[in-house]
């Protein structure tokens, strides 16, 4: 199976907690994401501690073309320690794509 390409659109909250480090963030997004995007073909989440220290959900979903990975913040709850809930603020809802961030920064 051969891997799509990645699009990632980042929540404006995940964006926040990791502007300082975002390249680096990104390059973790693609490599966890990709890693597990060459063997799948339907929708899955990656999580994993950015260096700024935040809990990031990305949520993978297939399309015609490439793969759109959505980035939040996420947290633990009181459930299963293997599914992080994804941060309950609006902030966490409302995405640009990471390109965009970018020419913006």
């Amino acid at each position: 199976m051969t891997a799509k390409p990645l699009v990632t659109s980042w929540s404006l909250a995940a964006f926040e907690k990791c502007s300082l480090q975002l390249d680096e963030t990104q390059k973790l997004v693609l490599k966890g994401v990709g890693d597990i995007a060459a063997k799948m073909d339907g929708w899955f989440f990656h999580t994993f501690v950015a260096p700024s220290g935040a809990l990031l959900r990305c949520d993978a979903h297939p399309e015609k073309e490439n793969w759109r990975v959505y980035v939040r913040l996420a947290e633990y709850t009181g459930g299963s320690p293997k599914y992080p809930e994804i941060l309950k603020v609006p902030e966490n809802e409302k995405f640009a794509d990471f390109w965009e961030i970018k020419a913006n920064q």
